[in-house]
């Protein structure tokens, strides 16, 4: 099993969910269920019904999609970012998912090295060109750089830059990443450091 490292934030905000969804949504769509079929139960040509089951079936998907995730989730103090053996000069690129306050899931790559210098490659699968935007100011106050202004569409998602002409250290994506959940960004998980040796 594939552990899912994410910040103490991120944990907190998907059992919170969780146990909305448990709790609160289950028992909610099991009442509509059993009310629709007291009302017709001729299931097939029920609207309510079909409704009701629909609804169901997102939110068991949901229930399932996060209890996976916390139990593949190994949390970490993003302070301890800085702890990685390597030193900032050697690391290539830090992968940060996240998901925005609009509920949008997001990729957000730290090329720390490449010749036009280091950025941040923000990608989104949902499209949402609008959320994109806010999602890229948010990057660029984080870390005062400078946004594309163009947003490109690829084969599967939607994705942006913003260029970071001071570059990055560990600490600073760190405090970056504490800084965004504290402002309603949630499932903050470093899914990936790549880093030469020589």
């Amino acid at each position: 099993m594939n552990t899912l490292p994410m910040t103490a934030a991120g944990y907190s905000v998907l059992e919170r969910e969780l146990k909305r969804r448990i709790q609160g949504d289950r028992p909610r769509l099991i009442e509509r269920l059993q009310e629709a079929i007291a009302d017709d139960s001729n299931l097939a040509e029920n609207p309510e019904y079909q409704g009701a089951k629909s609804e169901q079936e997102i939110n068991e998907a949901r229930i399932a999609e996060l209890e996976d995730k916390l139990a593949r989730a190994e949390v970490i103090d993003v302070s301890k970012l800085s702890d990685l053996d390597v030193a900032d000069n050697m690391i290539d690129s830090i992968w940060l998912a996240l998901r925005s306050p609009a509920g949008r899931l997001y990729n957000a790559v730290h090329v720390f090295t490449h010749p036009k210098g280091p950025y941040v490659l923000l990608s989104n699968k949902d499209r949402d060109r609008q959320d994109m935007s806010v999602v890229q100011a948010r990057f660029v106050a984080a870390y005062q750089g400078t946004a594309d202004p163009d947003i490109s569409d690829r084969s599967d998602d939607i994705s942006t830059t913003v260029e970071v002409a001071g570059g990055f250290t560990r600490a600073a994506i760190a405090t970056a990443a504490e800084s965004l959940a504290k402002d309603g960004y949630t499932e903050l998980i470093f899914s990936q450091v790549h880093y030469h040796t020589q």
